[in-house]
């Protein structure tokens, strides 16, 4: 797979769209544009579009502006591009559902495609599937992947930033349980290429906004559900909330581990109310520490998944019924953290 993926990069120039998962994250980002970047210097003509925005924090990353993203207003120009495309990339997700509007036009297209990604693929077919379930974040498999296929000089400072910070958000600033010295190492690498690594962290979490840290407040305040005989803690937000403080989709990131931190907590979640289509829908979001798989609670109580430790899904119930769900999920599983056999 590998080998094909460096005939084509190598081969003649080709138009290429690279794609990422709705409500794209460091990660998503990251690695769509670090790929984009390779491509480019290959001599490839590239086309970077997203299904929907990105958080305000990550506004400053470089190139980000080079990102399309889906709207009625951009409609014609990406559906030339995917109809046009010879490659698609698909980065940080595999099943085309999280691809979200952007699914019917990948499906649709006759292009080849190629994922890479390190969730689980949900029996989802492409023509190549890069797949590491162990890796801490897509921009780690990249970083293997150009020294694999001997690219790694190409690894210049604005390649090294994207690279850094695709793994920085994925492993929680090096604290959560996909850190390893591996990646550690990996991170050195990349700093080495003049990064400044406390500025880039102060450029993701140092620039709240006012209103998401009142946004956070509130949650806080008003829609966070203690359950302390069981481990868990989950907040459940309304979509008013969201209008209220000029919020953004992706401004929710992070916030469900304000809940995993509480002392005691094991199981955590995040329950948000937004429009989609006009239509109400819940996404929901599961982080969990030690033995507790929160890709199998999010498979079995919503059909949803992800990693061990990270997951999540999209209910088209009410928020209330959601809530029902998540509570009874909690009396099932916690403080065991077992899924009960049927």
């Amino acid at each position: 797979m590998v080998d094909t993926l460096e005939k084509i990069l190598n081969g003649p120039p080709k138009k290429m769209v690279i794609t990422m998962h709705q409500h794209p994250d460091g990660d998503a980002l990251s690695a769509s544009l670090a790929m984009a970047h390779l491509c480019q210097k290959k001599g490839h003509c590239v086309d970077i579009i997203a299904p929907n925005g990105y958080p305000n924090f990550l506004g400053w990353v470089p190139g980000i502006d080079s990102i399309t993203i889906f709207s009625p207003a951009h409609e014609e120009k990406i559906q030339r591009a995917f109809e046009s495309a010879e490659i698609i990339f698909c980065l940080d997700f595999i099943p085309l559902h999280r691809a979200g509007e952007l699914a019917p036009l990948i499906k649709k297209s006759n292009a080849f495609k190629i994922a890479i990604d390190h969730h689980p693929d949900e029996g989802e077919k492409m023509d190549i599937m890069i797949n590491d379930l162990n890796a801490a974040a897509t921009c780690s498999m990249l970083y293997d992947l150009l020294f694999e296929i001997g690219e790694e000089a190409l690894i210049d400072k604005r390649m090294a930033t994207y690279l850094y910070l695709g793994i920085l958000t994925d492993t929680g600033c090096f604290r959560h349980s996909n850190t390893s010295a591996a990646i550690h190492k990996k991170a050195a690498y990349l700093l080495d290429k003049g990064l400044d690594g406390n500025q880039i962290y102060q450029a993701i979490y140092g620039q709240q906004s006012i209103d998401r840290l009142r946004f956070i407040a509130n949650a806080i305040m008003k829609r966070l559900f203690i359950k302390k005989e069981k481990d868990a803690a989950f907040f459940a937000i309304p979509s008013r909330d969201f209008k209220r403080f000029k919020m953004r989709p992706g401004d929710k990131a992070g916030i469900v581990n304000y809940a995993l931190d509480l002392a005691g907590v094991r199981l955590a979640g995040l329950l948000v109310e937004q429009y989609k289509g006009g239509k109400k829908q819940v996404t929901i979001s599961f982080r969990s520490i030690g033995d507790i798989s929160v890709n199998d609670i999010a498979w079995h109580y919503f059909k949803g998944g992800g990693h061990k430790h990270a997951a999540g899904a999209i209910s088209s119930l009410p928020l209330e019924k959601v809530v029902e769900r998540f509570e009874k999920l909690i009396e099932d599983v916690m403080p065991a953290g077992k899924i009960p056999k049927k």
